[in-house]
């Protein structure tokens, strides 16, 4: 297509990213996925594995990804990344002053309930917020009809036959390969040897 955008959304559900096969040029893939309609949701279980697979790359690959999903983790600077992003909140201390503090700590970080499904979401530009996940179990998925597929017959297997082939070329049944493509029009074996033959007489004429 000519703005390179596929006509369907194309969504690539990586899971245990960062422990299956490097990935060649998932950075540039990743920056322009979004203008080809395609979406990418990587699933890793810490920052350090995600250096240690992509080097350089690897921040590209986390700057890219618009939503992040926190559960759980006892990665430190993971930890103290997501606190950073989740910015800070200011309030009056008892002797007046304006003084600040995280908006979620990295201790509150590892305290997300896991039996209620806390989860801490960065959503695009939006303030980042807690709220609860339903186990799996509780969606409600579409229950779609079995895919049918007609019963299709395979193409007749044509066997390629040289000696035929070169048959027919000087019989006249079949064209020179290609003479199409180079000359613009078909030509045939007995034009090729009427010109040598041609060729020839002059030759032996003028010695």
């Amino acid at each position: 297509m000519g703005n390179k955008k596929l006509p369907v959304r194309v969504n690539f559900v990586l899971d245990e990213f960062c422990n299956i096969s490097t990935v060649p040029d998932m950075a540039s893939m990743i920056s322009a996925a979004r203008s080809r309609n395609m979406r990418f949701f990587l699933m890793a279980q810490s920052l350090w594995q995600l250096k240690q697979k992509y080097k350089e790359d690897a921040e590209t690959i986390k700057g890219n990804c618009d939503n992040w999903i926190f559960l759980t983790s006892r990665e430190y600077n993971l930890l103290r990344e997501i606190s950073s992003l989740c910015g800070e909140t200011y309030f009056r201390d008892s002797d007046g002053s304006i003084k600040s503090r995280p908006l979620i700590s990295v201790s509150e970080l590892q305290r997300l309930k896991k039996e209620y499904g806390e989860t801490l979401i960065l959503h695009g530009r939006n303030y980042p917020f807690v709220t609860e996940l339903p186990d799996i179990n509780e969606y409600k998925f579409n229950i779609y009809p079995q895919i049918t597929q007609e019963e299709r017959q395979l193409p007749k297997m044509v066997l390629y036959d040289i000696n035929k082939i070169i048959s027919d070329i000087i019989n006249q049944k079949r064209h020179i390969p290609f003479s199409t493509e180079v000359s613009g029009k078909k030509i045939y074996y007995s034009e090729v040897e009427g010109k040598a033959e041609k060729k020839r007489s002059f030759l032996i004429g003028r010695y």
